[in-house]
């Protein structure tokens, strides 16, 4: 009989604990606000222009993107808006990149990691051991300054706060020839790729498992005959090139890119419903569904960022970010391996043209010609040290408090799963000595 009330004592000891393990992995991500798609049909000419009738913007970057694989520091910010039309999908994507950044990791007073994040600056190059910043740009004191890889393996002498190190970024790429790599991503160079689950059917049928995602298609920037051109490219469901059935356009300088695409509903239709086959799900998508006033299509947005490697002498990935939830519908962080479909953090609310006015035009993001400008997407770029946009804007109100909130629930958790435990602990002492 002790022996089942041990075994059961560990049992109700191991539950209570979970909980708290489950917030301790948590990090630091801000899921977007769902993004009202309004219908407009915009000009596919590789420029992002406010009075067309895009969605207001929606990001990318530090705050709202998990990563996976390759190197983890995020050192762009792409903007992204939708639009559609009763013929079609249409999607913009503005990448910029800063090229120099630093990388603080932040711990628990165990020692434990609680999440990372990169903050722009011009100078990280230039930093030394010696020579580093000594508080992040939010306030945050930096305790020690190491180089990898040292940054995996010591702590801080008090067990806290944050180490710090330098990484040199790269330019935008051009894609030249199908990826060699990777062909889930397409292309070689620089690639966006965009996810959707309408109405959020995959993700309710709770597959999750290793091949949950929903068809992805790659936008990819080429030059030929000194003319950038954009093509596309399904993989997860397929691997077809469709630019001839799409209207793509773009331009690359050497800090941005610009990605404009309209794919037709009748191939995505095509695609989901593929796709719905090999997950053998009992529901075959339509037009009428993805167009529907108030339809909410679940999806996200991935940047395989890449740099030339002149010493190797061909183009390798930088690393992989993608737009996550905060805290998926299973309970699971946002940030996880890869880009599946309980992890998108994107919702795409379908609005009728009657809605109101158009959400993007005389929005913050539109300068003087109407056209959206995202050749500089950072604030306090006067002063060297730069954060992302989106961590000042419409994110910025829970930058200041998100920390204090994730303490505060692992504290209550901690608390709780304790008390549970000296509960349980006390009863069955006492029914144990009988």
């Amino acid at each position: 009989m002790k022996k089942i009330a041990l075994l059961l004592l560990i049992a109700i000891t191991v539950m209570c604990i979970a909980p708290y393990t489950a917030v301790a992995e948590s990090v630091r991500i801000f899921e977007n606000d769902p993004v009202l798609v309004p219908k407009a049909a915009p000009t596919v000419d590789g420029k992002i222009d406010a009075n067309e009738g895009w969605s207001k913007v929606c990001y990318l970057n530090e705050d709202t993107a998990g990563y996976f694989y390759g190197n983890n520091q995020l050192t762009s910010v792409t903007d992204c808006y939708f639009a559609y039309s009763e013929e079609g999908l249409y999607f913009g994507a503005v990448y910029n990149e800063y090229h120099a950044a630093y990388t603080v990791r932040f711990y628990d007073d165990e020692g434990a990691t609680l999440y990372h994040r990169s903050y722009i600056d011009p100078k990280a190059g230039t930093y030394t051991s010696e020579n580093y910043p000594k508080t992040t740009p939010d306030g945050t004191v930096i305790e020690a300054a190491l180089q990898p890889p040292a940054f995996d393996k010591i702590l801080p002498e008090n067990g806290k706060n944050a180490f710090w190190f330098s990484t040199q970024g790269n330019t935008t790429c051009y894609s030249e020839g199908d990826d060699l790599v990777d062909k889930v991503y397409g292309w070689d160079g620089d690639v966006i790729a965009l996810m959707i689950d309408p109405n959020g059917v995959f993700n309710s049928a709770k597959l999750f498992g290793d091949s949950d995602y929903t068809p992805q298609y790659n936008l990819g920037i080429f030059n030929e005959d000194g003319k950038d051109t954009v093509k596309v490219k399904t993989s997860r469901s397929s691997d077809d090139d469709i630019t001839s059935v799409c209207k793509a356009a773009g331009k690359l300088t050497e800090d941005s890119i610009t990605y404009e695409v309209f794919i037709p509903w009748t191939q995505i239709v095509k695609d989901m419903n593929d796709m719905a086959k090999k997950f053998n799900l009992e529901h075959t998508f339509t037009i009428d569904e993805m167009i529907a006033d108030g339809a909410v299509h679940r999806a996200s947005v991935t940047l395989m960022d890449r740099f030339m490697d002149e010493e190797a002498g061909y183009i390798d990935s930088w690393g992989r970010f993608v737009t996550v939830c905060d805290v998926c519908d299973d309970g699971m962080k946002g940030c996880i391996v890869g880009p599946p479909v309980k992890a998108m953090g994107l919702k795409l609310n379908i609005e009728s043209a009657d809605n109101g006015d158009n959400p993007q035009n005389g929005s913050e993001n539109e300068n003087g010609n109407g056209t959206l400008d995202s050749a500089d997407k950072s604030e306090n770029n006067k002063n060297g040290t730069t954060t992302t946009k989106a961590a000042s804007t419409n994110k910025g109100t829970n930058s200041g408090t998100s920390a204090n909130t994730f303490d505060s629930g692992i504290i209550i958790v901690s608390a709780i799963g304790l008390v549970a435990i000296i509960g349980v602990a006390v009863v069955f002492k006492k029914h144990i000595n009988g």
